[in-house]
């Protein structure tokens, strides 16, 4: 099966009209990503931020965290206008400004923007997954159905990154029993974890760096585990490119009900589309 010709949704791509200095976002404007969506075969793809306040805004524009999260939701709409095909997600910020004001520009970005989801990044945010402040946005999502993306993705060397671990967002997902939940990059090694709570979850970034290390069985056993009937296709593009996935996907042996579900099935479940 050649993944690159299968028709997908893409449950993680980012989507700038800039290059951020000093990130591995590169710069994919609406246009140009309309064009590799085509090339790939993706009907439509989940634009998330990263809650960081200079994604969309300029570090030129100042340091109210107020105006630039308000600024880089005014990007995700403006994004999403220009196709259907582009299904963008709110921003948070919960490190600089109060959680109270945070929940009242999503009420902004979901009713007025119409924006479509919550993407939350615990490490960019400098607190646990399993923090209050999160407690509060996810209960906002659950009160309105929401979708929420939550990066998953600690890594050893980088010990600020466990505030993003698996065994956090369990204690966050157990508190509020929100099932609308997509874990970004499987939860890195912790992926078992994953297991304990009823949630979906994508092997981009992450999946690549199972495969160097396992190999592509070893990776499909993982995937299978965790459960096939939960698993998104998705990317991090622009972050790493299409043609990367397809190098394991390709070797890797589903069925055609199983690469349907993966490919865009379990997406459309968990967006509601």
């Amino acid at each position: 099966m050649d993944w690159k010709k299968i028709k997908k949704i893409d449950s993680h791509v980012h989507v700038t009209f800039r290059k951020m200095i000093g990130s591995d976002i590169k710069l994919n404007t609406p246009e140009k990503f309309l064009g590799v969506m085509k090339e790939h075969n993706i009907q439509k793809a989940v634009v998330v931020p990263i809650n960081y306040p200079y994604y969309h805004a300029k570090k030129s524009m100042g340091e109210n965290s107020f105006e630039l999260l308000k600024f880089n939701n005014n990007c995700q709409a403006r994004i999403a206008k220009f196709s259907k095909k582009l299904i963008c997600f709110a921003d948070i910020d919960l490190f600089g400004i109060e959680v109270k004001d945070t929940l009242q520009e999503l009420e902004r970005a979901i009713h007025n923007l119409k924006l479509k989801g919550i993407k939350i990044h615990p490490y960019n945010q400098g607190i646990k997954c399993n923090d209050k402040r999160i407690v509060e946005v996810m209960y906002f999502a659950k009160a309105n159905d929401l979708p929420v993306i939550i990066h998953s993705f600690p890594q050893k060397n980088k010990k600020n990154t466990y505030s993003s671990s698996p065994k956090y967002i369990v204690e966050l997902l157990q508190k509020v029993k929100s099932e609308r939940v997509l874990i970004s990059h499987m939860g890195g090694k912790d992926y078992n974890e994953l297991r304990k709570i009823k949630c979906w979850f994508d092997f981009s970034f992450a999946g690549r760096e199972f495969w160097y290390e396992l190999g592509h069985e070893k990776l499909e056993k993982i995937i299978r585990n965790i459960g096939v009937e939960r698993c998104c296709f998705s990317s991090d593009y622009a972050s790493m490119e299409y043609k990367k996935y397809y190098e394991y996907l390709n070797k890797m042996n589903f069925s055609s009900d199983e690469i349907t579900n993966i490919s865009y099935e379990n997406a459309e479940k968990f967006l509601k589309i």
